[in-house]
């Protein structure tokens, strides 16, 4: 992991109000567009470990959104966490099933 970044407030608050319009430019282009199309959203907080995360909510946006936190090793086994939420109209319980499994095969391979 790289060393962490440090901003002045004043380089933090314009950070966030690009990530804000950025935010606002995806949505717009992701209610316009249909969800069936593969989008996911992918995130990560590599900086700490969580036990529960629960990203912006809104009601007219469909795509799943996944996130994990920082991995770690205890006794050879990779552990981390994952956030996955996905609106139950358009993905299954089985379909997240086959999604962890997969993920799960990635993972041993890097272990071969």
């Amino acid at each position: 992991m790289g060393e962490p970044v440090e901003w002045t407030k004043e380089e933090f608050i314009e950070s966030c109000k690009l990530a804000k319009q950025e935010l606002k430019n995806t949505q717009k282009d992701v209610i316009l567009n249909d969800p069936e199309k593969g989008a996911i959203w992918y995130s990560c907080l590599p900086w700490f470990k969580f036990t529960g995360v629960v990203p912006p909510y809104d009601a007219k946006v469909t795509v799943p959104q996944i996130i994990w936190d920082q991995f770690e090793i205890v006794e050879g086994h990779v552990y981390i966490n994952a956030m996955i939420m996905a609106h139950h109209g358009f993905i299954d319980g089985s379909h997240i099933g086959l999604l962890i499994k997969s993920i799960n095969e990635e993972f041993d391979k890097i272990g071969e």
